[in-house]
């Protein structure tokens, strides 16, 4: 497991763990001979988070090839497609949030994590206009995230150690992605970011990070889980 934070990671440092747990990734699938002879195409979802970015290493590399396993890891703009997907049956897995899991799982999902990726340590964090110093001053903003998801979750939380509820801010939805532009343009007044549209956002002058998932240790944890149905299906993937 690492850390992952907004500050700037060696190249050569970071190559290396990726390259690490990409071959992590692929041994966790090693000797599944009966995958092999019977699955088809496995699926695994992935958002745009650095730290699943050993998963795309994984694939690339030819890892999974090796095993003479055809393995797509496709690529999400946002949590909310990604979990639709998934619950509906089209991946076979994903890259996972432990609040998205049980979130998935309290709606009927019977599904297993089978490792434990990451957790954030500043790299998820609300991103605001200068005039706005402190979550307290989120109260009748405009704020971008996308609902239902981490975001949603971690705005929230935000504003409950502060006193405040998401009745107290003036939501504007969209994924990552969207809200990013959404703040550069002063459509928002504040957005709910997460690596890489980070780095992007805090090296605009007149924007800067408000609270961050380091301001909350362990709140944000990443997994990867697998539906049981794949897995009661083959049963030494798991």
């Amino acid at each position: 497991m690492f850390k992952i934070n907004g500050k700037r990671v060696a190249a050569l440092g970071f190559l290396i763990l990726v390259l690490i747990l990409g071959k992590r990734f692929y041994s966790g699938l090693a000797g599944v001979q009966d995958i092999k002879a019977n699955a088809n195409k496995i699926v695994i979802g992935a958002e745009t988070w650095p730290g699943y970015l050993p998963l795309f290493v994984a694939a690339d590399a030819g890892y999974f090839k090796e095993l003479g396993l055809d393995v797509e890891v496709k690529l999400y703009a946002g949590l909310g497609e990604l979990s639709k997907d998934y619950m509906s049956g089209k991946l076979q897995g994903r890259a996972n949030l432990t609040l998205d899991a049980l979130d998935e799982r309290s709606k009927g999902l019977d599904h297993k994590i089978v490792l434990a990726i990451d957790y954030s340590n500043g790299a998820d964090a609300i991103v605001a206009n200068k005039r706005i110093k402190t979550v307290n001053d989120f109260k009748g903003k405009r704020v971008g995230y996308e609902p239902g998801t981490l975001e949603e979750f971690f705005v929230s939380w935000a504003l409950l150690q502060n006193g405040l509820t998401l009745d107290d801010i003036v939501p504007v939805f969209g994924n990552p992605e969207e809200t990013m532009e959404f703040l550069k343009l002063g459509k928002v007044d504040i957005a709910v970011t997460h690596e890489p549209f980070l780095s992007q956002l805090i090296a605009s002058p007149h924007l800067h990070l408000v609270y961050a998932s380091s301001d909350a240790p362990g709140l944000i944890t990443d997994i990867l889980t697998f539906r049981s149905d794949f897995l009661n299906a083959y049963p030494a993937a798991g």
